[in-house]
């Protein structure tokens, strides 16, 4: 959070800075739904927990109706700078700040719930999904992960 925050200060429109005070969302502590939630309401949003992934456009129709889907997991340490798998302080800090901009994330979300429905998202959704369970469990053999990987890499230059 904290190399997101410096970073993001340097080329993030400013926005993204004040939606971030306005949500509530410090450096110091960890996101939590009940906190969200009352602060996102006085947005006009709210936020519902999820385990993992949900089909693309299941998570775009929830933001055309002002309703944040966050992952309730944290990623690993070994994976913090990147894990396929959605997390509390990915969801909370990268999407909610945009939230200021109700109009904005509402839309998109109208948008994409409709333009998301191929077979082909569905099938990259799940092993994009598959690839982070592996990932995130402490047990996964890398030749799995590795399987998985290749399997999403594949799908996405379909």
């Amino acid at each position: 959070m904290r190399k997101n925050v410096e970073f993001l200060s340097k080329v993030a429109h400013k926005s993204y800075l004040d939606g971030l005070k306005q949500t509530g969302i410090s450096i110091g502590n960890i996101p939590n739904m009940y906190g969200m939630n009352r602060i996102l309401k006085d947005i006009g949003w709210a936020a519902v927990a999820v385990d993992g992934f949900i089909p693309p456009n299941a998570l775009m129709e929830f933001q055309a109706y002002n309703v944040l889907v966050i992952a309730s997991d944290i990623r690993q340490l070994e994976h913090i700078e990147y894990t396929p798998a959605p997390d509390i302080i990915h969801k909370g800090a990268g999407h909610a700040p945009i939230i200021p901009n109700p109009e904005y994330l509402r839309r998109f979300g109208e948008i994409g719930c409709k333009a998301i429905s191929s077979a082909k998202d569905y099938e990259l959704c799940e092993a994009v999904r598959h690839l982070s369970i592996i990932k995130e469990a402490p047990n996964s053999l890398k030749n799995d992960i590795a399987s998985a990987e290749k399997k999403v890499e594949d799908l996405q230059k379909t």
